[in-house]
Protein backbone atom coordinates (compact mmCIF):
# COMPACT_ATOMS: atom_id res chain seq x y z
CA UNK A 1 0.00 0.00 0.00
CA UNK A 2 0.89 3.45 -0.90
CA UNK A 3 2.31 5.59 2.00
CA UNK A 4 -0.33 8.22 1.50
CA UNK A 5 -3.08 5.86 1.40
CA UNK A 6 -5.62 6.27 4.57
CA UNK A 7 -6.03 4.02 7.04
CA UNK A 8 -9.36 2.72 8.19
CA UNK A 9 -10.40 4.14 11.94
CA UNK A 10 -10.29 1.69 14.27
CA UNK A 11 -11.78 1.90 17.96
CA UNK A 12 -10.62 0.40 20.87
CA UNK A 13 -10.87 -0.26 24.35
CA UNK A 14 -9.78 -1.67 27.73
CA UNK A 15 -10.34 -5.38 28.33
CA UNK A 16 -13.08 -5.22 30.65
CA UNK A 17 -14.00 -1.54 29.05
CA UNK A 18 -12.73 1.78 29.72
CA UNK A 19 -14.20 1.67 33.50
CA UNK A 20 -11.17 -0.10 34.21
CA UNK A 21 -8.83 2.87 33.90
CA UNK A 22 -11.37 4.55 36.54
CA UNK A 23 -10.94 1.67 38.70
CA UNK A 24 -7.10 1.33 38.77
CA UNK A 25 -7.14 5.07 39.79
CA UNK A 26 -9.92 4.29 42.06
CA UNK A 27 -7.32 2.06 43.79
CA UNK A 28 -4.10 4.11 43.48
CA UNK A 29 -5.24 6.84 44.64
CA UNK A 30 -6.13 8.31 48.26
CA UNK A 31 -9.64 7.94 48.85
CA UNK A 32 -9.75 11.75 49.88
CA UNK A 33 -8.44 12.70 46.40
CA UNK A 34 -11.33 10.80 44.39
CA UNK A 35 -14.78 11.94 44.06
CA UNK A 36 -16.88 9.95 41.76
CA UNK A 37 -20.00 11.03 39.59
CA UNK A 38 -19.10 14.29 40.66
CA UNK A 39 -19.43 17.28 38.31
CA UNK A 40 -16.82 20.55 39.12
CA UNK A 41 -18.77 23.75 38.66
CA UNK A 42 -15.75 26.04 38.79
CA UNK A 43 -11.57 25.94 38.81
CA UNK A 44 -9.60 28.54 40.96
CA UNK A 45 -5.85 28.95 41.00
CA UNK A 46 -4.40 30.69 44.14
CA UNK A 47 -0.20 30.34 45.07
CA UNK A 48 -0.21 27.02 43.22
CA UNK A 49 -2.88 25.28 44.98
CA UNK A 50 -6.12 24.61 42.85
CA UNK A 51 -9.43 24.82 44.45
CA UNK A 52 -12.39 22.91 42.70
CA UNK A 53 -15.87 23.67 43.42
CA UNK A 54 -18.56 20.65 42.83
CA UNK A 55 -22.20 20.44 41.99
CA UNK A 56 -22.44 19.52 45.53
CA UNK A 57 -22.23 23.10 46.59
CA UNK A 58 -20.68 22.00 49.96
CA UNK A 59 -18.08 19.88 48.54
CA UNK A 60 -14.77 22.08 47.36
CA UNK A 61 -11.44 19.70 46.88
CA UNK A 62 -7.97 21.37 47.22
CA UNK A 63 -5.14 20.04 45.23
CA UNK A 64 -1.55 20.88 43.72
CA UNK A 65 -2.56 18.76 40.29
CA UNK A 66 -5.65 18.62 38.20
CA UNK A 67 -6.07 16.68 35.30
CA UNK A 68 -9.04 17.43 33.39
CA UNK A 69 -10.42 14.37 31.81
CA UNK A 70 -13.71 15.82 30.08
CA UNK A 71 -14.20 16.60 26.25
CA UNK A 72 -12.44 19.87 25.30
CA UNK A 73 -15.50 21.80 24.87
CA UNK A 74 -16.27 20.79 29.06
CA UNK A 75 -12.35 21.62 29.80
CA UNK A 76 -13.15 25.10 27.62
CA UNK A 77 -15.77 26.21 30.23
CA UNK A 78 -13.93 25.45 33.41
CA UNK A 79 -10.75 27.43 31.98
CA UNK A 80 -12.30 29.82 30.97
CA UNK A 81 -12.07 32.36 33.43
CA UNK A 82 -8.50 31.75 33.97
CA UNK A 83 -7.11 30.83 30.27
CA UNK A 84 -9.24 32.36 28.10
CA UNK A 85 -6.83 32.21 24.96
CA UNK A 86 -6.46 28.44 25.71
CA UNK A 87 -10.36 28.09 26.24
CA UNK A 88 -10.77 29.40 22.66
CA UNK A 89 -8.34 26.76 21.46
CA UNK A 90 -10.17 24.20 23.08
CA UNK A 91 -13.82 25.44 21.87
CA UNK A 92 -12.26 25.20 18.19
CA UNK A 93 -11.34 20.84 18.58
CA UNK A 94 -13.90 18.93 16.15
CA UNK A 95 -16.12 16.00 17.24
CA UNK A 96 -17.09 13.49 14.70
CA UNK A 97 -20.44 11.62 15.17
CA UNK A 98 -20.19 7.94 15.97
CA UNK A 99 -22.52 5.51 16.41
CA UNK A 100 -21.73 2.22 17.51
CA UNK A 101 -24.03 -1.22 16.77
CA UNK A 102 -24.08 -4.20 17.99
Amino acid sequence: ASASAKRPYQLFSLPGGLQTLIKALEQALPSESVSLNTQVESLALEDHIWTLKLNDASKIMKARQVVLACPAYVSADLLRPLLPDTSDLLNQIPYAPLTVLF
